[in-house]
């Protein structure tokens, strides 16, 4: 008998329930993508109400100075890789850049709590999240 007839055979012998979630992959697919997105949003939510005082302009340890003591050292965004990269604040003692984490954490909120609500779970919105997810993570430091 060939692999494919036995694992047909042993399938046609399984209870109805394990058929059809065997039928119906999709189904348990799209619940997957939609729980990732929904842990994308809490971890947007926490980093909302969190990061001001952690890594924030006024917080323990400021993302701009963290941002410049990298770049004294040579890091990057090879190293670190982070939109935040991107922001220019060299004379605004960090107000440019706490303006985009801000944003990246709303838009991030915003993206996923509209992903979850309408299931627009595809390759962009996913990718989106997790650009901005890495945006955050790669900058915040261990406290």
């Amino acid at each position: 008998k060939s692999t494919g007839f036995i694992l047909f055979y042993h399938l046609e012998k399984q209870p109805t329930f394990i058929m059809a979630l065997f039928r119906n992959y999709h189904i348990a697919a799209a619940a997957f993508i939609w729980v990732v997105s929904a842990l994308y949003g809490i971890a947007f939510a926490v980093a909302l109400f969190q990061n001001d005082g952690l890594i924030g302009k006024h917080g323990i340890h400021p993302v701009h100075a963290f941002l410049n003591h990298a770049r004294r050292h040579g890091h990057g965004m090879q190293t670190l890789p982070s939109l935040l990269w991107f922001i220019d604040d060299s004379s605004y003692a960090g107000d440019r850049v706490d303006s985009a984490r801000r944003a990246i954490e709303i838009l991030g909120l915003s993206l996923s709590l509209i992903s979850c609500t309408f299931r627009l779970q595809n390759a962009v919105i996913m990718g989106l999240l997790w650009l901005l997810y890495q945006s955050i993570v790669n900058v915040g430091q261990t406290f």
